[in-house]
């Protein structure tokens, strides 16, 4: 791809310190979102920078020779797509899946996926070499649904420095107090309780919202 359309909330312009969290939840949804959205955005060439969710397949493919989506946990049953998907096979254009991941409150178990997910996922399949996805669960879960040209990648946000001389540093010292940012999902809940128990008999203090953006 030479000028790729990159599928994704806007891009934050400008001064970023001044955006409110209300803002930036209405822009990216969350921190996590910013981070690998834009770090994304740092190893693709492109002619023009120009995003979205809402276009017109035969306009974006008279512009662009590629789309790029700039995926989350989508594998999940709260996820529809069935719009996007069907914008997405439009185009005829080849599209490439970064970062798609499941979620779930246990791996023990596959996500029951709507049918405009599995769509988005097959036409991904289908004009691409491979899937990227956050790991070897959500690897295992397109499998379960015949989808096997996947790559385990990870979260795209390391993508934001590629320098091969950047490391990061252990400290020397006990850690004793220990910050947890998660959404309030039953798996989330299941972590700050394993994360608590496992160090004090203390609960973990709630952040609230208009401070704290989950990842």
């Amino acid at each position: 791809m030479e000028n790729p359309f990159i599928l994704s909330p806007p891009f934050l312009q400008g001064d970023t310190s001044q955006y409110s969290v209300r803002t930036l939840r209405r822009q990216v949804g969350n921190t996590g979102n910013l981070l690998f959205i834009h770090a994304l955005r740092r190893v693709l060439d492109y002619d023009t920078l120009i995003h979205g969710r809402q276009f017109d397949p035969a306009e974006l493919r008279d512009r662009h020779d590629g789309i790029v989506v700039a995926a989350a946990n989508w594998l999940s049953p709260r996820h529809s797509f069935a719009e996007l998907a069907a914008r997405i096979e439009a185009t005829q254009l080849p599209c490439v899946v970064v970062g798609v991941g499941a979620q779930t409150s246990s791996e023990a178990e596959i996500p029951a996926l709507q049918h405009g997910v599995l769509r988005l996922m097959k036409i991904a399949s289908e004009r691409s070499a491979s899937i990227s996805v956050r790991g070897e669960y959500s690897a295992e879960v397109l499998a379960h649904y015949g989808i096997d040209n996947v790559t385990s990648t990870g979260c795209p946000s390391p993508l934001w420095n590629l320098d091969a001389s950047h490391r990061v540093a252990k400290p020397q010292r006990q850690v004793t107090r220990v910050a947890l940012n998660l959404l309030a999902w039953p798996a989330g809940r299941a972590l700050i309780h394993a994360a608590s128990t496992a160090s004090t008999d203390q609960p973990p203090k709630r952040a609230s919202p208009e401070t704290c953006l989950s990842a």
